[in-house]
């Protein structure tokens, strides 16, 4: 709510300082005035939508709702994908490791599709 009113709300208490740190807020406040539906609508070019099936932070109704706002888009779902672009069950522990791991690889699925796509729409 600090955040969506322009504000900083400063350190956190555990565990909700590791998902908004006080270095991360003012970022994080610098998108609360973009609306990503209307930015993709306006994107005049092909748009690929790249979702996880284990991404616990944006969900596959988010990605079905900028996908309906697409004019030339397309949805890549990579199963077993969190929201780092990285292999990662739903379990707590395997997210934790997901995002503090800077060496696990991308997830399978990802990067053939996505070159496809890019293959594609260079053309």
């Amino acid at each position: 709510t600090a955040l969506e009113g322009g504000m900083l709300p400063g350190p956190l208490a555990p565990p909700l300082d590791q998902y908004l740190p006080v270095e991360a807020q003012p970022y994080c406040r610098s998108w609360f005035h973009w609306d990503p539906k209307l930015e993709i609508a306006s994107a005049g070019v092909p748009v690929l939508i790249v979702q996880g099936t284990t991404d616990t932070q944006v969900f596959e109704q988010d990605a079905e709702w900028l996908l309906a706002s697409a004019a030339m888009g397309e949805l890549l779902l990579v199963e077993g994908m969190c929201h780092l672009l990285k292999a990662a069950a739903l379990t707590a522990a395997a997210q934790r490791a997901a995002h503090r791991d800077p060496l696990l690889p991308l997830a399978p699925g990802l990067m053939e599709p996505m070159a496809a796509f890019v293959h594609r729409v260079a053309d």
